[in-house]
């Protein structure tokens, strides 16, 4: 929350002009996230005049994107989108901020392919998005025979977990029989716990991209404390 009330600080800036009151106040943000991310973030300050919001004490739309340590899982490319913050200018300049509320938090990580790799038990697979879905090949051994693999699956997300779930499989370019098919399916399933994001976001929905999965994520009326 420190960051929000720079903003303020950069109050005495109004007459030297709107963008340059802006980019003090992006830097200021930017400078108090950087022990929170693994770098320093890229901040902008949407919405109508820089001016217009400070001066009304409600910023339409902030947003932020760097990188993220979520626990034992490294993510990367976290965005967030704070809409409706409100910040009263003269709560501000007096120092008598406690918190400041949040209408809307949007955000997003990618966890990357290499990341989903490392963590399949000793398996060297092969990922790649087809369409909304993603392919996973690799070979498997099944009944005592070492046979390539691959599964077409959606990509789902429950609570923090995000995994996927098989909707073909196919075994040396054929579709596998049932009592193969649940062998390659439990190898070749991925999965991924998600560990806690900054502002209480959470996890709803994922989509597949070329370098990785991209985990969007969502909270209301959040109270940033200070």
């Amino acid at each position: 929350m420190k960051w929000l009330v720079a903003l303020l600080v950069v109050a005495g800036l109004l007459v030297a002009g709107d963008r340059l009151a802006e980019g003090a106040a992006e830097r200021r943000i930017s400078e108090e996230l950087a022990g929170q991310l693994s770098s320093p973030p890229d901040v902008e300050i949407g919405g109508a005049s820089f001016l217009v919001q400070a001066l009304g004490g409600r910023y339409d739309d902030i947003r932020v994107e760097g990188d993220v340590q979520a626990g034992d899982l490294p993510v990367e490319r976290f965005t967030a989108r704070l809409r409706g913050v409100d910040l009263p200018l003269s709560d501000a300049l007096s120092g008598s901020v406690v918190d400041v509320p949040v209408d809307r938090v949007t955000g997003s990580v990618l966890v990357t392919y290499d990341v989903l790799r490392a963590r399949a038990r000793g398996l060297d697979l092969a990922l790649e998005p087809a369409g909304d879905q993603l392919r996973i090949s690799g070979s498997v051994r099944v009944l005592g025979q070492d046979l390539e693999a691959s599964v077409l699956a959606d990509v789902v997300v429950e609570g923090r977990e995000v995994s996927t779930s098989a909707t073909e499989v196919t075994v040396e370019g054929e579709p596998a029989p049932d009592r193969v098919a649940d062998a390659v399916v439990e190898a070749l399933t991925v999965s991924a716990t998600v560990p806690e994001l900054p502002y209480d976001l959470t996890l709803e929905d994922v989509r597949v991209e070329p370098d990785g999965l991209v985990v969007e994520a969502s909270a209301r009326d959040v109270v940033l404390a200070r």
